[in-house]
């Protein structure tokens, strides 16, 4: 990912949605540009309620079980790390053995 332009950071905002005919549903969105953009969204399955996370990508909407991104956020600080951490934590400590 090293050719990747320099990252947004926008203005988050998480809303409630209800609608007539897609129930209620938890929309997180970015606005840049003067302009707001849907992110992803959680939804329930009609049949079953369960959790979906719903997000776009090239026109399709795809969805993935709400679980799957719940467990990735919930392991994610014990085990992402920036370049510079490994370079101070793993690296640096390579070289000096």
């Amino acid at each position: 990912m090293k050719n990747n332009p320099e990252p947004l950071r926008p203005n988050i905002r998480v809303d409630w949605v209800g609608t007539v005919d897609q129930g209620r549903r938890l929309e997180i969105s970015a606005e840049f540009n003067n302009t707001a953009y849907e992110l992803l969204s959680v939804v329930a399955d009609e049949i079953d309620e369960s959790l979906w996370v719903e997000f776009f990508v090239e026109g399709k909407c795809l969805q993935i079980p709400f679980h799957v991104l719940a467990d990735a956020v919930k392991i994610s600080p014990e085990g992402v790390h920036s370049e510079a951490w490994y370079a101070q934590h793993v690296y640096s400590k390579q070289d000096n053995a």
